[in-house]
C-alpha cells in the first residue's frame, strides 16, 4: 500500500468536513518523516547528511576581509565556512555578517571601512562561536534532529570523513524537528 497516498486521501476527506482538523492532521502527522527516513534494502538509513546538505557555500579564511564577501559571486551562497590549516574553524551566514556590521557601525558612530574587519573578528562574536557543528557527511540525516533542536545550533557543516573538508551545510530551519 502507498502510505503517502493514503495519508493525502485521508487529509482531503477530513478537509471536506472540517478544514481546521485537516490542517491539524497535516501538521501533526509523522508518516512523511517515517517514509523519508526508512531504511533502504541494505538496511542502512537511505537519507544521509551528504544527500540533504546545501552545496551552495563559500570557503573563506580567518584573514579574509569582509569587503571580499560583498561580491556578486557570494550573494547566492547559503553560508560561509571558514577553513584553517585543513580544518573547519567556523561558519556563518549573511545574517551574521549583517548583525556584526550593524553592531560595528553603532560603535563607530556610523561609517567604517570593511577592509579593516576580517572573518576572524566576525567568528569571535559569541553567537558565531557556538552556532555551528561539524558532522560527518555519511551520518543519518534523521539523527540530526536532536542537534537541530538545540537553541544555539544555526549551521551544521557536513564534512568528508576522509579529510574533514566541508561538503555542504544545513541551516536551521524556522520549523520544528
Amino acid at each position: 500500500m502507498n502510505a503517502a497516498d493514503l495519508r493525502a486521501k485521508m487529509i482531503r476527506f477530513v478537509a471536506l468536513r472540517c478544514p481546521t482538523t485537516s490542517n491539524w492532521m497535516r501538521h501533526h502527522s509523522t508518516i512523511s518523516n517515517v517514509i523519508r527516513t526508512r531504511p533502504n534494502k541494505s538496511g542502512s538509513d537511505s537519507v544521509t547528511l551528504a544527500s540533504r546538505a546545501d552545496k551552495r557555500f563559500v570557503i573563506v579564511e580567518r584573514t579574509t576581509n569582509l569587503n571580499n564577501l560583498a561580491g556578486d559571486d557570494v550573494r547566492r551562497c547559503s553560508a560561509f565556512v571558514c577553513v584553517e590549516n585543513g580544518r573547519v574553524a567556523g561558519a556563518f551566514t549573511h545574517r551574521d555578517i549583517a548583525r556584526y556590521l550593524l553592531r560595528e557601525a553603532l560603535e563607530a558612530g556610523g561609517i567604517f571601512d570593511l577592509n579593516d574587519h576580517t572573518v576572524g573578528q566576525l567568528l569571535r562574536e559569541p553567537a558565531n562561536e557556538e552556532g555551528w557543528h561539524i558532522v560527518p557527511a555519511n551520518q543519518s540525516f534523521s539523527a540530526l534532529a536532536e542537534l537541530l533542536k538545540q537553541s544555539k545550533t544555526q549551521i551544521i557543516i557536513a564534512v568528508d570523513p576522509a579529510n574533514n573538508m566541508p561538503l555542504g551545510v544545513v541551516l536551521r530551519a524556522h520549523r520544528r524537528y
